[in-house]
């Protein structure tokens, strides 16, 4: 199992972040790695705008408090644990970007007791919805 060394925990958050923005939605075959960056500098203000609401620096800095282990030299962290990491930010995006549509009326909402879960369906223009059959 590889280990790796983190001297500079916030810029280890900001280049997890940014990959996982980056590279949402994407199958991982289709992922030209050399063309993401991982700085904000680089991004637009659109889409500095954007990655700040569906994934904020607060956010990762909570969650990745679970994975790292802190050592005499910083933080380290097993590439086992990263991939822990980078799934829980996923998440984390996927949840903040459905409250978001769901706020905005886009999508409505409710929680299924018998999966026990939310579930979400699109909202009708002008139309009652009613919660989907499950």
């Amino acid at each position: 199992m590889q280990k790796y060394h983190i001297t500079d925990v916030d810029l280890f958050i900001e280049g997890t972040r940014l990959l996982v923005y980056q590279t949402f939605g994407h199958k991982e075959e289709d992922v030209d790695i050399e063309s993401i960056s991982l700085e904000m500098k680089d991004l637009n203000k659109e889409q500095t705008k954007e990655i700040d609401e569906c994934l904020n620096k607060k956010e990762c800095d909570i969650i990745v408090k679970e994975f790292l282990r802190k050592t005499k030299r910083g933080f380290m962290i097993t590439e086992e644990n990263y991939i822990k990491f980078v799934e829980a930010l996923n998440l984390r995006m996927v949840s903040n970007l459905l409250s978001g549509l769901t706020q905005k009326g886009l999508l409505e909402t409710a929680f299924d007791e018998e999966s026990n879960d939310f579930i979400f369906w699109a909202k009708e223009d002008g139309k009652k919805n009613k919660k989907p059959k499950t």
